[in-house]
């Protein structure tokens, strides 16, 4: 397999124009970090393989210790075991089995991140963060303390590197540095102090008490600083929505767990041997102690590798809210099994019924699918006002349309196209970031799907897209290079984009200011202007096929991104004697105008016009003129129903800034602007009419 240095990857500097480089290791220094950070892992990994049997038998075996583990059995608890039909060692199994589970999944994940970006600190040092969090985080690796005291010398090891990591972690995530370069200082005051209290014993910060938690929590409020000033002061967009996903991460599992300990001390027979604790302990601990954690290797892989970071946003969005929703749930669940065990115990005297279980989980399992989708969309709909477009194509021909399987990061197209990871998916096609190996720039390779090499129709629209593109010569159009097609491979060469798409940029952002949506719409009606003054309609108009660059030779002042225009995968030539396609609808229904619906043979540049209106309406209101369950729906509000007037969504709304939206999306294309630069010159107007130290509209 072809392999890039690290520097040809991402040759040390930021592709934004703020920000830190990310802190690279090379040479010997890379080589012996990677040795460290394998041996600790076998380490680690081999204490907690040999603790794990240990571990299942002390908790099979019962104790009266006063300072015995919450999970452990009371030799009471033994009888109650046998009444549910289940003894000791099935109670320890099963706990162990979400341990060793916990423990596969932290691993797995640390060895992915090292396998990826081990030349990359802060990747090496979160994915160790991450694998001695999975060890230490686990019960088991106590118990090898109980085989004598020189085991305690090893355990603490762990213990003290992951406290160790963790926050260093903190103090130089995400991009690997000291910034600003003092916090070394404490950083280095703190590892030191990690590193020998394993072999000085007094210095153990966990039998300090108050001491102990002042000091570590002083660690804590530094780090926490350090990342606020950084994200404040120095990162760029991608660096900070790196720092927003691991908040996100750390604040789902402290809510799960404030949550899970408020309970426990807030009930009194939790805290004695019987039945309700062992439920409890059944119930509670796999959702609420280990299924949490599982967000910390899932979130901090994506927040290091930087894939998906905007997409992560939406899920922990929703996710803090369906936790909650969870441990609801899991409670009712637990009171309605003790109540109904109280009912049985009055009516028949038998200590103990399947009855208090099986009816419950039958209750809950009926009720479940309709609550989940009740809490779903209201969280939906109260974090994110608009509905996220689905691009399809209506009559399209029936073709299995299947993924570029046998291409994937490593390999080379030609001689020239490496792959290094892929950024977007559709069901036509494969968008992988790459390098021109020759020219050692980056490029973007959009690959036709495999199955669709073939179809005669879908390669012409695949073609097409490549030709008429490649003959633009705009700053606002994303350029395509090269084009290549091979029997079974299709493939056209663009210029790298390094930034979110306005469609992601508004998922983030919910609405931008009315001077930045202008600017954007400015961006690509200068675009559109060029295509269409050269008889080409792109016909799909919308966020996801605006790409955001801030590129550092676009020192435009006040401006952090400029708006480029891509995708022309539909679009048409006016003077074409072949159209590609005479289907109807072809585009998205959120975005289509009127006559496009109708028919994709009879439409002009007016209807590109109309689809970028409803951008601008998407970017200042935060939601669709047009929005329904069903894209059927949607259509029949196009063809039939009047926008919603922007106004009711944006008091600050210049009047003028308004009427030309409504103008722009006329049903009738011949009141439309006669240009989308005349449409964005009236949306600039208004806001330049307007004076600024008074309320607009």
């Amino acid at each position: 397999m072809t392999t890039l240095s690290a520097s040809e990857r991402e040759p040390g500097m930021n592709f934004f124009s703020s920000g830190k480089p990310y802190a690279r290791l090379q040479g010997r220094t890379l080589i012996v970090a990677q040795i460290l950070w394998i041996g600790i892992a076998v380490i680690a990994v081999g204490l907690f393989a040999f603790s794990l049997p240990l571990h299942i038998a002390e908790t099979a075996t019962p104790t009266t210790a006063p300072d015995a583990q919450f999970y452990r059995l009371h030799p009471d608890d033994e009888i109650h075991l046998k009444q549910l039909g289940v003894d000791s060692l099935f109670y320890a199994l099963y706990l162990n089995a979400f341990n060793l589970i916990f423990m596969v999944a932290f691993t797995a994940s640390a060895v992915f991140i090292f396998y990826h970006s081990s030349d990359n600190l802060a990747a090496l040092l979160v994915s160790l963060s991450i694998l001695l969090c999975g060890v230490s985080y686990s019960t088991s690796l106590g118990t090898l303390i109980s085989l004598g005291e020189s085991w305690r010398l090893p355990v603490n090891l762990i213990k003290s590197a992951w406290w160790n990591v963790g926050v260093l972690c903190l103090f130089v995530f995400p991009t690997g540095r000291f910034t600003p370069r003092w916090l070394a200082v404490p950083a280095l005051a703190w590892s030191l102090w990690m590193l020998l209290w394993p072999f000085f014993p007094q210095l153990d910060p966990f039998v300090w008490r108050e001491r102990g938690s002042s000091l570590i929590l002083i660690a804590f409020v530094a780090a926490v600083i350090a990342q606020l000033y950084r994200y404040r002061y120095i990162s760029d967009v991608v660096q900070r929505q790196q720092t927003r996903i691991s908040l996100y991460v750390l604040t789902f599992v402290l809510v799960i767990s404030l949550s899970y300990n408020s309970f426990v001390n807030l009930i009194p027979q939790l805290q004695q041997p019987g039945l309700p604790r062992l439920l409890f302990n059944m119930v509670t601990i796999p959702p609420f102690i280990f299924a949490p954690m599982f967000a910390i290797p899932f979130g901090l892989a994506v927040a290091i590798l930087r894939e998906k970071l905007w997409d992560l946003h939406r899920f922990f969005s929703i996710s803090l809210f369906l936790s909650m929703f969870t441990a609801v749930l899991s409670m009712l669940y637990f009171w309605l099994v003790l109540a109904l065990q109280q009912v049985i115990i009055l009516l028949t005297d038998l200590p103990l019924s399947p009855l208090a279980l099986i009816a419950p989980t039958l209750l809950l399992g009926t009720l479940l699918p309709r609550l989940s989708r009740y809490v779903q969309q209201f969280v939906f709909r109260l974090l994110f006002a608009t509905n996220q477009p689905q691009t399809i194509q209506y009559n399209q021909p029936t073709v299995e349309v299947r993924p570029v399987d046998y291409f994937r990061p490593g390999m080379t197209l030609g001689e020239n196209y490496f792959l290094i990871r892929e950024v977007h998916r559709s069901p036509m096609s494969i968008v992988y970031e790459g390098r021109h190996l020759f020219l050692n720039k980056p490029v973007a390779v959009k690959l036709l799907a495999s199955q669709l090499t073939e179809n005669p129709v879908f390669q012409k629209r695949f073609k097409q897209e490549a030709r008429v593109v490649s003959h633009f010569n705009h700053e606002r159009i994303v350029r395509v290079t090269d084009y290549v097609s091979t029997p079974g491979c299709a493939y056209m060469v663009m210029d790298f984009i390094k930034g979110p798409s306005l469609q992601q940029y508004l998922t983030f952002h919910g609405l931008l200011s009315l001077g930045e949506a202008t600017l954007y719409a400015e961006d690509i009606a200068s675009a559109l202007d060029y295509a269409h003054e050269r008889n080409v309609i792109h016909r799909d108009v919308k966020p996801g096929n605006i790409l955001l660059w801030a590129k550092p030779e676009h020192s435009i002042p006040n401006r952090e991104y400029v708006a480029m225009l891509t995708d022309f995968g539909i679009a048409k030539e006016l003077n074409e004697s072949l159209y590609l396609t005479e289907e109807t609808g072809m585009g998205t229904p959120e975005y289509m105008s009127p006559e496009q619906i109708q028919s994709t043979a009879n439409v002009d540049k007016r209807t590109d016009i109309y689809s970028l209106a409803i951008v601008v309406f998407q970017m200042i209101t935060g939601r669709l003129p047009y929005s329904a369950q069903s894209h059927s729906d949607i259509i029949t509000q196009h063809l039939y129903e009047d926008p919603l007037d922007p106004r009711l969504f944006r008091n600050d709304l210049p009047h003028a800034f308004a009427e030309a939206i409504t103008r722009a999306l006329s049903k009738n294309p011949a009141e439309r602007f006669s240009s989308a630069s005349e449409f964005v010159g009236i949306l600039r107007k208004s806001l330049d009419d307007t004076p600024p130290n008074r309320p607009m509209g």
